[in-house]
C-alpha cells in the first residue's frame, strides 16, 4: 500500500487518547500533587511571591495540578538535568507542545506534558554535559563556563550532590538573567538546572500555559515509595534486571542499595533530602505509567530499548500487582540543524569547536520568543527526516 508521506504534524496528531483517567490513575495524579506540595521546600528555598514564581514554572501551582490530575491525554519526555540542552532533545518541549495543541480532545479537558527530568546523571554524562556551560556573555559573545572537573575521579559523582553554581548573572546575556535569578533558589546543581532550562524554553515558546508538570525522577521514586514496598522492588530488581536499585553515597556517587538496607531506608525517605533513590530504567518508567500516559517521546537510546523495557514493565507490573497501559513511542532522533544554529558564523566556529552545533541559551539569546514559530514550518515536513530508520532492537 502506498500513500503520500506521512507528515511531522500527521505522526504528532494523536487520535485516541487514553481518555478521562482510570479511578486509580486519577488517585495516583492527586497523590502525586498533594506530595509535590509537600515537599517543595527540598527542592527551592523561597519566599512567598518567588515561590508563586517558581510553582507556576514548575508547573506546582493550583490551575496546572488540576490540569494534570483532570487531563485526558498525558504525553510524557524524561531528558536529564543540565544547564544545557542540544539537539535534537532541545526540542522535546516543543514537540510536547505540538501533541498537546495537535490532539483531538472531544470531552474538554487539557493534553499535559509530564516530565521527569533525570537528577542523577554523573558529571561525565557527554549526551548533555553539564559539566560546562555553553552561553552568550553580555557582549554577545559565546563563551564557554567550566562547573566541574573531568577526571576519572570526579565524573561518577552527580548533580544531586552537587551545589548551586555560582554565576555572576550580569556577565550573561540578558535571557540568562531572570533564568539564573530563579534558579539560585534551587536547593543543588540539578535542580538549579531544571529551573534554569525551563525558564528559557518558556522564554522561547516551547510550553503551553499551564500545560506542564515537571516531576524530578528521584522526586517519583520518593513518591511510589511512600505506599509500594521498596525492599520487594529492590529485590525485583536483583532478580529481573542488570541495574540495580540505588542510592547515593558519602562522594556524591551511585552505588547499590542492598537489599537488608531497603526496609530502614523506606521508612526514612522524607527525612533524607535530594530524595537519593534511583530505580531501575524500566521500574521508573513502569512509576511514569501509574498516571496513565497516552504518549512519550525519545531518542536514538531509547528508540532501541523501548520495546524490551515494555516487556519487563508488563512483567514487573505482573509481580506486583498494577495495570496500567504502555503508551505509544514516538521518536525523535534527527532535526533540522539549521533551525539551531547560532545567526552568526564565528559563533557557529565557537561551538563547533566543542563538537556542538546548536544549544538552547544561545538559541534563545539568538531568536526568543520567535524561537517556536521559527519551527512551525517543520510541521509539513516528512516524519522521516526527524526520525530516519527504525533502529534494532536491543536484547
Amino acid at each position: 500500500m502506498t500513500g503520500a508521506p506521512v507528515t511531522l504534524r500527521e505522526r504528532l496528531t494523536v487520535r485516541t487518547p487514553l481518555g478521562p483517567p482510570s479511578a486509580a490513575a486519577r488517585r495516583n495524579r492527586e497523590r502525586l500533587c498533594a506530595f509535590i506540595r509537600s515537599i517543595e521546600d527540598e527542592v527551592f528555598a523561597a519566599d512567598e511571591q518567588a515561590r508563586v514564581t517558581l510553582r507556576r514554572l514548575l508547573g506546582w501551582d493550583d490551575e496546572t495540578f488540576h490540569a494534570f490530575i483532570t487531563s485526558p491525554l498525558l504525553t510524557h519526555s524524561s531528558p536529564h538535568a543540565s544547564m544545557n540542552a542540544f539537539p535534537p532533545m532541545m526540542t522535546y518541549p516543543w514537540i510536547q507542545r505540538c501533541i498537546q495543541t495537535l490532539a483531538a480532545l472531544a470531552g474538554g479537558g487539557r493534553a499535559v506534558h509530564i516530565r521527569t527530568l533525570v537528577m542523577h546523571n554523573n558529571l561525565g554524562d557527554l549526551r548533555w554535559r553539564p559539566y560546562a556551560w555553553w552561553h552568550r556573555n553580555a557582549a554577545g559573545e559565546v563563551v564557554k563556563t567550566g562547573f566541574f572537573s573531568r577526571s576519572h575521579a570526579a565524573r561518577h559523582q552527580v548533580l544531586l550532590a552537587q551545589p548551586t553554581p555560582q554565576i555572576e548573572a550580569s556577565a550573561c546575556a540578558p535571557s540568562d538573567r531572570e533564568a539564573l535569578a530563579l534558579a539560585r533558589h534551587a536547593r543543588n546543581h540539578a535542580y538549579f538546572a531544571a529551573i534554569y532550562r525551563l525558564h528559557l524554553e518558556r522564554l522561547a515558546g516551547f510550553h503551553l500555559p499551564h500545560g506542564t508538570i515537571e516531576v524530578p525522577l528521584n522526586v517519583l521514586n520518593a513518591f511510589t515509595f511512600t505506599e509500594e514496598s521498596l525492599p520487594l522492588w529492590v529485590a525485583l530488581a536483583e532478580e529481573s534486571s542488570e541495574r540495580r536499585v540505588r542510592t547515593i553515597d558519602a562522594n556524591g556517587a551511585l552505588v547499590d542499595l542492598a537489599r537488608e538496607e531497603a526496609s530502614s531506608f523506606a521508612a526514612h525517605i522524607r527525612e533524607l533530602g535530594r530524595f537519593p533513590l534511583v530505580c531501575a530504567n524500566a521500574q521508573n518508567f513502569a512509576q511514569v505509567y501509574q498516571f496513565g500516559i497516552t504518549t512519550m517521546i525519545g531518542a536514538e537510546l531509547m528508540a532501541r530499548y523501548v520495546a524490551p523495557m515494555h516487556r519487563d514493565v508488563e512483567e514487573l507490573f505482573r509481580r506486583i500487582g498494577w495495570s496500567y497501559p504502555l503508551p505509544e513511542f514516538i521518536p525523535i532522533t534527527r532535526f533540522p540543524e539549521e533551525f539551531l544554529a547560532p545567526r552568526d558564523e564565528p559563533s557557529r566556529h565557537a561551538l563547533r569547536a566543542s563538537g556542538i552545533k546548536g544549544t538552547l541559551s544561545i538559541c534563545v539569546a539568538d531568536f526568543g520568543t520567535d524561537m517556536a514559530a521559527r519551527l512551525e514550518t517543520l510541521l509539513g515536513r516528512r516524519y522521516a527526516e526527524f526520525f530516519p530508520s527504525p533502529p534494532a532492537e536491543s536484547t
